[in-house]
């Protein structure tokens, strides 16, 4: 890929860009810094606080293990859940908010996941259009079944306000809700779910007090973990096959020793008389305890297989993370016209087609070199082909520019107004590409995209 340092400083409207300057690209270095490390300053300020005031507090504290733990994280990892910290901060919103969750899931993580979840307790799914919804959704409020609402729009049907309000009543010792003329049992296990594949919906506030709001959109580091399985599995398939069945084992041997945790207080809490004269809970005190050791010398050694096959794993970082900064290179289009939306799905299938496309090399270095370049070609090649020929020049330079940061910063292509340096070029026409502009970009480019205006010489 070709940079373009001098030309490509100046917008569409021949405008020189400020974020292309010196000045701006240190200020958007900084800006990055000061987003890395904004949560974990907040943390160290507060603990710095509360320590002060001599209040006990936990030293590593962490939101994700305060609300859940690791053994349901690790189930939700096993289930398609990503393993980054904001979509695990999603999954408990999710399971835990006293609101019904309500996901914006463009690249329909949620969707995936819920099902994955949820679909050995008969979850049911509909969409708002169906005319026979209202009878699904009374069969599972009343048995308590999951229920899952997809594709949902900007509006939803007034006859669920009373469900999402959870306007229930008790009459005769049993809990009920109204639905219209109805009156129908309310099971407390009853979860329901709203999906939507808008990427930036805008909801009324009777809506988003209604419901939780959970942003699934997928993140870098997301993604670049979702892309790493997707390297290796598609290099080492019998290395990603071993990681898969160990992070299920994993998972359920951490919630096998919950449970057997659980267990066994259960039998002290409800055990009568003098414990030491009960020789059934004492045998089944004993089973549990050596069960439970079992279990977690498995963990334990589990923990130790895992963290060798990751280092194997991190080897093909370098190529997941040049994939996911493309995706959002290329989503990012959408802020210079709204036609130009990227599927995840797509993306996928043009990074698999990519990475068969790499030739072939048995040093390590040298393969992982040939899928990058490989990726950046035919992601470009594919981006390409959907878009207008006076934005791929833009598009070409924003991958250098973002492969060259090594992250991608929030909407690269959309113009700030603080950012914008008039600088008027009509009155500079050309009719070819610059000659420092060499490669298929250059050849591309028709005469008339470069009437933006020419850099003065010198």
């Amino acid at each position: 890929m070709v940079s373009f340092p001098i030309l490509s400083r100046f917008g569409s409207h021949g405008r020189l860009e400020a974020s292309s300057t010196p000045w701006g690209r240190r200020r958007r270095r900084r800006g990055r810094e000061r987003a890395r490390g904004r949560g974990d300053g907040v943390r160290e300020r507060c603990a710095t606080q509360v320590a002060s005031l001599n209040i006990p507090v936990t030293a590593a504290f962490n939101l994700e293990s305060f609300l859940s733990s690791d053994a349901v994280i690790q189930d939700w990892t096993a289930k398609g859940l990503p393993a980054d910290e904001h979509s695990v901060q999603n999954g408990i919103l999710t399971t835990a908010a006293s609101r019904f969750p309500l996901c914006i899931d463009p690249q329909q993580q949620a969707v995936s996941w819920i099902k994955n979840m949820y679909g050995k307790d008969q979850l049911k799914i509909k969409s708002l259009s169906e005319s026979d919804f209202m009878k699904h959704l009374e069969l599972a409020i009343q048995f308590g079944a999951p229920f899952l609402f997809e594709n949902v729009d900007e509006e939803l049907d007034p006859m669920l306000d009373p469900v999402l309000e959870k306007n229930t009543y008790f009459e005769s010792g049993q809990k009920l809700i109204k639905l219209g003329d109805k009156s129908v049992a309310w099971d407390d296990s009853f979860r329901l779910f709203f999906t939507t594949k808008l990427g930036n919906p805008h909801y009324s506030p009777e809506v988003m007090a209604k419901t939780m709001l959970i942003n699934y959109s997928v993140t870098q580091d997301g993604l670049a973990n979702q892309l790493l399985n997707v390297v290796v599995g598609h290099e080492r398939p019998d290395l990603e096959e071993q990681f898969s069945e160990l992070v299920a084992d994993m998972s359920a041997n951490a919630l096998m020793i919950v449970k057997l945790e659980d267990t066994l207080l259960h039998e002290l809490s409800a055990s009568e008389g003098n414990i030491l004269d009960n020789s059934d809970l004492i045998e089944t005190l004993n089973q549990t305890k050596e069960t439970s050791t079992a279990i977690k010398a498995k963990v334990e050694q589990a923990e130790f297989t895992k963290a060798e096959i990751s280092k194997a794993r991190l080897g093909y970082t370098p190529v997941a993370k040049r994939g996911s900064i493309l995706y959002f290179v290329m989503a990012s289009l959408s802020t210079i016209s709204s036609m130009y939306e990227t599927s995840l799905d797509s993306f996928l299938g043009v990074f698999n087609k990519a990475l068969d496309h790499a030739k072939k090399d048995v040093v390590l270095d040298n393969r992982l070199r040939n899928m990058s370049e490989s990726v950046m070609r035919d992601v470009y090649d594919y981006t390409c082909t959907g878009i207008f020929e006076r934005h791929k020049l833009m598009f070409a330079f924003q991958m250098t520019c973002q492969v060259q940061d090594g992250c991608v910063t929030r909407r690269p292509f959309r113009h700030r107004h603080n950012s914008v340096i008039p600088f008027n070029l009509r009155h500079h026409r050309r009719d070819g590409p610059h000659p420092k502009l060499t490669g298929r970009c250059a050849q591309e480019r028709r005469p008339e995209s470069g009437r933006a205006g020419r850099v003065p010489e010198g």
